[in-house]
């Protein structure tokens, strides 16, 4: 399963590519029941979030955060570590960015509280809303 999408996301083609990402997208969310993970999900998220810091396409960047808000909310991920390390967050469309701290809130990574702070006044609600979603759900 990894390795098949792994080998496909990787097209040229970003229509090819939001085809596999709806994909995974139905398969992730038909596991909203399940007990078990999808096999590899860890090495598909760290793939999505490397992909996210040299991607240029906007609608790409916003699907392939999507996909990661949907692995933590309907996979066990119990310790897993965000490295946004090279990622320029500022320069996310705004979807993008409430998706990625949607994520950020899901992982649990208290060391990502100041980078939450930073965006509760943020100038879009829905990228505000993210961040304090994110800070509450660290905090539980």
């Amino acid at each position: 399963m990894k390795m098949i999408f792994l080998s496909r996301i990787q097209a040229n083609d970003s229509d090819k590519q939001l085809k596999v990402i709806d994909q995974l997208c139905d398969l992730l969310e038909s596991y909203e029941y399940c007990n078990e993970n999808i096999e590899g999900i860890e090495d598909i998220l760290t793939f999505l979030l490397e992909k996210l810091k040299t991607d240029l396409d906007d609608t790409i960047k916003s699907k392939k955060t999507e996909v990661m808000v949907l692995v933590f909310m309907y996979q066990k991920i119990t310790d897993y570590t965000l490295d946004l390390t090279g990622l320029d967050i500022d320069n996310l469309g705004n979807y993008a960015l409430s998706n990625l701290l949607e994520v950020i809130g899901y992982s649990k990574q208290t060391n990502s509280l100041f980078l939450l702070e930073k965006y509760k006044n943020h100038s879009n609600a829905l990228v505000r809303e993210a961040a304090y979603m994110a800070i509450s759900e660290i905090n539980i």
